[in-house]
């Protein structure tokens, strides 16, 4: 299985200080409205296998992304399966939308505004390389002879069949900056 599928959107009509004065209030949130998120997915009311809101506002009063939809098992690399996620998360976008104006505080009279243009896909086919970078050199920012890339994000794996992963709460720690290598010319 693959990681799963995104479709960012963006709402408007939000009120910022609303939602501002909900996260200050509620620091043991993982993500803005955790809480909230918790007890509907316990009571299955909400709509997407997430464990919290990604909203992040932008510079437009009011206007706030929102990466909180996933579809999941659907291959990115099978002809139709991307147009069936793409279903998927216009379907979610609307559900969530509808959640948050019942649900969130600060969104009551949130818009939909617009959609990504297409899905986001994380991954689709792997390449089975010389090297396999291991959780170990990602923590220790190990250095390699034949670095091609350096990557400064933390471990973002999405759990292929659930809610969990991302960049917090259970991700494993990393270095600030990491080196991806070439080859295996060396010794471990």
């Amino acid at each position: 299985m693959a990681q799963p599928q995104t479709l960012f959107f963006r709402v408007q009509n939000v009120d910022d200080a609303a939602v501002e004065d909900y996260v200050r209030s509620h620091p043991d949130d993982y993500r803005p409205y955790a809480s909230i998120v918790a007890a509907a997915t316990a009571e299955g009311r909400f709509p997407a296998p997430r464990r919290g809101i990604g909203l992040y506002k932008s510079m437009e009063p009011g206007v706030w992304r929102i990466n909180t939809g996933r579809v999941l098992r659907r291959n990115g690399a099978e002809a139709t399966e991307p147009s069936q996620a793409e279903i998927e998360g216009r379907e979610q976008t609307v559900a969530l939308l509808n959640f948050f104006r019942c649900e969130l505080p600060g969104f009551q009279n949130a818009e939909l505004r617009d959609t990504a243009t297409q899905i986001g896909v994380r991954e689709t086919r792997r390449i089975d390389g010389d090297y396999e970078l291991t959780l170990d050199d990602l923590r220790s920012g190990r250095s390699f002879p034949d670095v091609v890339a350096l990557c400064g994000y933390p471990l973002d794996i999405h759990d292929p069949a659930g809610s969990g992963g991302g960049t917090g709460g259970d991700a494993p720690p990393t270095a600030n900056i990491y080196q991806i290598p070439y080859t295996k010319t060396y010794r471990l």
